[in-house]
């Protein structure tokens, strides 16, 4: 089990546990769904918490050493999509869910974790937090919705930024950009995490799963899966990330 989840004082919380760095591996992901789906069923809750159990920070994205395979091209093209598609109905799940999910970040936060994060309703961390999206550094395609949530944020000249030049933002820039709500200090930050859960919990349901709806309305509609199928299927894609997984 590579995530944890309980109920607590009518708050759910997920944990990401996966040693060392939580890279997204299949089995993860599949897990970290079924956890944002059985949340989103449960009516004795109004928000969730997802936070990392580990010191190391919440992610280190994709779990590409593993995806990759020497010499065999379509299967580590299998591997990336399977990955990607599985963060999209993640993504998808989340912003769609009547609950209300605040991320709760400290360290990496890269690729397809930072997806996540950006498809979560508020966004809080501490001073070491820092983001990076490195698809063009590894030819991969954030098509998991993470860059339709990031624009829809930050707007596009400033995804552009994030998206296209493979620069890493620390916490303090993500939140000029307005990408997170507040910054605490790193002991403080899951206790902050809490006290904002529960004050999210004693106002209206109601109120808060229609005005989420409204501001979620048409995102995430779509699988861009044609334009990852391309990606995946180039050469420049495997060289790329055969250096890139060598190197990490």
């Amino acid at each position: 089990m590579y995530v944890d989840k309980e109920i607590k004082d009518s708050i759910g919380y997920i944990w990401l546990n996966r040693p060392r760095t939580n890279s997204l591996s299949h089995t993860l992901l599949e897990e970290l769904l079924e956890a944002v789906t059985a949340f989103d069923a449960e009516n004795e809750i109004t928000a969730v918490v997802l936070s990392s159990r580990l010191p190391f920070g919440f992610s280190g994205g994709l779990d590409l050493g593993s995806f990759y395979v020497s010499g065999e091209h379509e299967l580590t093209g299998s591997n990336v999509y399977k990955a990607v598609y599985l963060t999209f109905q993640i993504n998808r799940k989340i912003v769609s869910s009547d609950k209300i999910l605040i991320a709760v970040l400290s360290g990496p936060v890269i690729g397809s974790a930072a997806s996540i994060a950006f498809s979560c309703d508020i966004r809080i961390a501490d001073s070491g937090a820092w983001f990076w999206l490195p698809d063009p550094q590894y030819g991969g395609l954030l098509a998991d919705g993470g860059l339709e949530m990031l624009t829809r944020h930050i707007g596009n000249s400033r995804a552009c930024t994030l998206a296209l030049t493979n620069d890493r933002i620390n916490a303090d820039r993500a939140f000029s950009m307005g990408l997170l709500y507040r910054l605490f200090n790193r002991e403080n930050l899951q206790q902050e995490a809490v006290k904002l859960a529960k004050r999210i919990s004693e106002y209206s349901k109601n109120t808060l799963s229609l005005s989420k709806k409204i501001i979620n309305k048409n995102v995430l509609e779509s699988f861009e899966d044609k334009m990852l199928k391309q990606v995946l299927v180039s050469e420049d894609m495997i060289k790329r990330l055969s250096d890139y997984t060598s190197v990490k």
